[in-house]
């Protein structure tokens, strides 16, 4: 093997290798994005379903924090019941929020 083709092999190599770096850390933030994004669907639907729990004459605005997640549920109308519930990370580089929204008909 001469020292133009080693040379070029350990241009390769570096390359790849630099390449894999790179990689490890873009899907150790994708692992990190899905993490919240499920954690958030959690806190919604279990808020969701407490919420629905309690009634439709006991439905009540409100807001509960938990380390960097937050829940805030409205509660809107007065025949049927408009419920959204909003749930957030504000925590890192990258704020994450979603809703969930719901209508609560009046008892038969």
């Amino acid at each position: 093997m001469s020292l133009v083709e080693a040379i070029v092999s350990l241009i390769l190599l570096a390359t790849g290798i630099l390449g894999l770096a790179a990689l490890a850390g873009v899907s150790g933030s994708q692992v990190h994005h899905a993490q919240v994004a499920t954690r958030l669907q959690e806190l919604g639907g279990s808020q969701m379903e407490s919420i629905l729990a309690g009634g439709h004459d006991r439905l009540t605005s409100g807001s509960r924090r938990s380390g960097d997640y937050y829940v805030e549920w409205r509660v809107s109308g007065d025949g049927s019941k408009d419920v959204l519930v909003i749930v957030g990370h504000d925590g890192g580089r990258a704020n994450f929020a979603d809703t969930l929204s719901t209508i609560v008909s009046l008892p038969l």
